[in-house]
């Protein structure tokens, strides 16, 4: 018999999770294998579109979860002071050494932003959300896409 996964609890999430996302402006996405962890992508679908972290809130919110300063706090609260979070806070990002961006999300490539949302009992989302464009970006590049199509 395999070991047993978090994949049921993540699947009952999923649609009210939907629900959150789309209600900020958001698609959502699972992606990954939903053994360890609930890889997320979410990516802006209308032009109401919340920003990212508004996203990351609320998300967080529904489901009671706690970023990695957070955790630290619940479950190491008996003996780290705020002085040892902070410093496994700090020893945590040299670690991963990604870039850091608006509230601790970690900036990936092509300006995705990625959240770690730590739930009780050992269960993570990992957050990742795409950047929203601009109208005056997008019609920049509606205006580099008919130049390329007129000179081909």
């Amino acid at each position: 018999m395999k070991p047993s996964t978090h994949a049921p609890f993540f699947a009952c999430l999923y649609a009210a999770l939907c629900d959150t996302a789309r209600a900020n402006g958001y698609a959502l996405a699972i992606h990954g294998t939903v053994t360890t962890d609930c890889d997320l992508i979410a990516v802006p679908w209308t032009e109401s579109a919340c920003e990212p972290e508004k996203l990351m809130q609320e998300l967080m919110q529904h489901i009671g979860a706690v970023d990695y300063r957070g955790l630290l706090k619940r479950d190491c609260a008996s003996w780290a002071t705020e002085k040892d979070i902070d410093q496994m806070v700090k020893g945590e990002h040299e670690r991963i050494g990604d870039p850091r961006g608006p509230l601790d999300c970690a900036i990936k490539p092509h300006g995705r932003k990625a959240w770690n949302l730590y739930m009780e009992h050992g269960c993570k989302v990992d957050l990742s959300v795409m950047p929203r464009i601009t109208t005056d970006s997008r019609e920049s590049q509606n205006d580099q896409a008919l130049r390329a199509r007129s000179d081909s």
